[in-house]
């Protein structure tokens, strides 16, 4: 492969329809940091990969190239919260190898080709014996759903760890049933929060409760236990203050250590949940605020990705020492 210089014009005038929508893809994960080894290279449409079925020449066309440098890699929230150098050298390894593969004597853009080689001597955190940073990751809801009102400049970023297990609690990522409830809550928002008070339980990162506050509600209180966690919900907060529509507040909610009156503020409010049940230690405590929000006429909603069919039937169960009723929707990753 060798190097060319990007043409003048705009590369997204350049692209087809098709093409533009496979680009914003890959824009919106590679912002969200996908892990590298899910970087999915194929549209929305199909249920394998391009290079499986043959049909991946667009990604190595220069126009295409062109829209990676100038509008991904240039993108202003890139330049404002860009992912770990190593994270965006994985990325452009990966599709480098993917134009070599799919066009062997394809040019290669020149911005991109020199942006990978920066990032080469580039020594990741990890391998100099300092610790890793806290990450920016940027989801884009109105372009990741097709169902929703929000403007399409949209957009919600956050500080994560880049470690599944940080200062003693998982809570300091976002994990994938925070990615689907959210994305419900975009879909089905004006039924399930606009015009009520929001509380976010375990809000980790705070994704579900931020777009709640951007589809509609009133006010939005996003809790958890662990310090860390609830400092980190600060700075995300902050981080987002400028687009925020109604107060967002956090609160230190102990499940094994309320009252009911604690919670009277709360009354009819939504109550959303994401990846709650993953502890059997804590499935009883889980269940009494669950049903002391409910004995406040509040609606609960609670995403679960199962990791354990136990600990979810032991959920499941436990919900019937109350005898609640429940919809249990099921859903694909």
């Amino acid at each position: 492969m060798e190097p060319a210089d990007s043409p003048a014009a705009s590369p997204e005038l350049a692209l087809t329809p098709n093409e533009l929508r496979l680009a914003q893809r890959i824009q919106r994960q590679v912002l969200q940091m996908v892990p590298l080894h899910l970087l999915d290279f194929s549209p929305d449409d199909f249920s394998v990969t391009l290079m499986d079925q043959g049909e991946t020449g667009e990604l190595a066309h220069m126009a295409f190239q062109s829209w990676i440098a100038e509008e991904l890699l240039n993108h202003p929230l890139m330049q404002r919260y860009p992912p770990p150098p190593t994270y965006l050298r994985g990325f452009l390894k990966r599709y480098l190898a993917l134009v070599e593969r799919l066009e062997p004597a394809a040019e290669v853009n020149e911005a991109l080709l020199a942006t990978y080689i920066d990032l080469l001597g580039q020594i990741p955190a990890s391998q100099d014996g300092r610790p890793l940073d806290r990450c920016y990751k940027t989801y884009l809801p109105s372009t990741g759903s097709p169902r929703n009102n929000l403007p399409a400049e949209t957009s919600i970023t956050l500080q994560e760890e880049q470690m599944m297990i940080c200062r003693g609690t998982t809570g300091l990522r976002t994990w994938e049933a925070s990615l689907r409830l959210a994305e419900y809550v975009i879909q089905e928002g004006q039924a399930l929060v606009q015009e009520r008070a929001v509380v976010e339980l375990g809000s980790g990162t705070g994704l579900v409760g931020l777009v709640s506050a951007l589809v509609g509600a009133t006010r939005v209180t996003m809790s958890d236990y662990n310090p860390e966690v609830l400092d980190l919900l600060r700075d995300n907060i902050a981080l987002n203050s400028d687009r925020l529509p109604c107060p967002v507040e956090v609160r230190r909610l102990d499940w094994t250590k309320f009252s009911v009156a604690d919670l009277t503020s709360f009354r009819e409010s939504t109550v959303l949940g994401a990846d709650l049940v993953y502890d059997p230690s804590i499935i009883l405590a889980l269940v009494d605020i669950l049903h002391a929000f409910v004995t406040l006429d509040c609606q609960v909603y609670v995403a679960s990705t199962i990791r354990n069919a136990t600990t979810f039937q032991l959920f499941r169960d436990t919900l019937g020492i109350w005898s609640y009723c429940y919809d249990l929707y099921e859903g694909q990753s």
